[in-house]
């Protein structure tokens, strides 16, 4: 599943999709903010990717209701990827998202 909040990049992809023959993947057209809140998505991915769109506490409380419990979450963050990664984990920890 691919979200994508803007109009002509959801177009896109959905070409790509469709010119690939890919029949497993979902183009969604709406704000993670709003999804996440929706029962079919949240807890149901093994891994969740994520570009730099917020600060990383705020984006780990958008991204984190996607991921299954023990998933993974991967943020785009830049050149201080690893001081993020440890106040992540005390993120996950608070949440009980290590299991």
């Amino acid at each position: 599943m691919f979200l994508e909040s803007i109009g002509k990049k959801t177009e896109f992809l959905n070409h790509v999709v469709s010119s690939m023959g890919l029949k497993d993947v979902k183009i969604i057209y709406s704000r993670a903010e709003n999804v996440a809140h929706d029962s079919n998505f949240r807890e149901q991915f093994d891994v969740v990717l994520s570009r730099a769109v917020a600060k990383l506490s705020i984006l780990s409380e958008i991204t984190i209701p996607f991921t299954k419990p023990g998933g993974d979450c991967i943020f785009f963050k830049g050149k201080t990827l690893i001081m993020r990664f440890w106040k992540l984990k005390k993120q996950f920890l608070f949440w009980g998202k290590n299991k």
